[in-house]
């Protein structure tokens, strides 16, 4: 174990015009870019770039690579205002643990691949990931999610869990479900599932075991 570091190194600089912001143009350079969480860690072998020129976004040399982890940018050529990026990555979850406040622990391999389409006014994203041997600790509650593996699918407004299952106080959980990115506070969320034999401290000094069913519905 150890404390989270991070470095970066570079130049960005952007160019909006007024009278047609998707007209952009812009340069963002890194000279040195590192994520160190304890051993585990991540960096930039040579120089990584993004540009934009009139609004068509280009990747130069994007990679972070580790110890059997790597995220890696790239762009293809595409009509002025049209996107063409995929990323896909191999990620180490404790590097991204910084932007988990509300986690007490994450650990486990997630594997991504996305893509990006479509025009500025209406982009599309898609893609899978699929989350391998992970550990969640949720602040406030006593028991770990562990051995944690998930499959999901991105299509742009929609995520689908197809199947996650992992352990949680010695029994087994499963799960599945849907959230929709639909607009700014409109984020339909429909997650279920069931859990078999589990022990529970909740809360504090109440021992209970027993199996049932759980879901997650809202809105935002």
């Amino acid at each position: 174990s150890g404390s989270y570091q991070t470095n970066l190194t570079g130049h960005l600089n952007i160019k909006i015009p007024n009278q047609n912001p998707a007209n952009f143009s812009g340069e963002f350079t890194a000279t040195e870019l590192f994520l160190r969480n304890g051993s585990v860690e991540m960096a930039i072998n040579k120089p990584i770039g993004l540009s934009a020129k009139n609004g068509t976004i280009t990747a130069e040399n994007f990679e972070i690579v580790g110890d059997n982890t790597y995220i890696r940018l790239k762009s293809t050529v595409q009509p002025a205002q049209e996107l063409g990026l995929t990323l896909d990555g191999r990620l180490d979850l404790s590097l991204i643990s910084l932007l988990t406040p509300f986690l007490d622990d994450l650990k486990g391999l997630l594997k991504f691949s996305f893509s990006l389409d479509g025009k500025y006014s209406n982009p599309k994203l898609s893609g899978s990931a699929f989350l391998e041997n992970s550990l969640i600790k949720i602040k406030g509650f006593p028991h770990s999610l562990e051995q944690i593996t998930a499959d999901v699918i991105f299509n742009n407004e929609t995520i689908v869990i197809n199947a996650a299952k992992g352990k949680i106080g010695g029994g087994q959980f499963n799960g599945n479900g849907r959230i929709e990115a639909r607009t700014i506070g409109e984020v339909p969320i429909d997650i279920k599932g069931n859990f078999y034999d589990a022990k529970f401290n909740v809360p504090e000094g109440f021992n209970t075991r027993g199996s049932g069913d759980f879901f997650v519905r809202g809105a935002w």
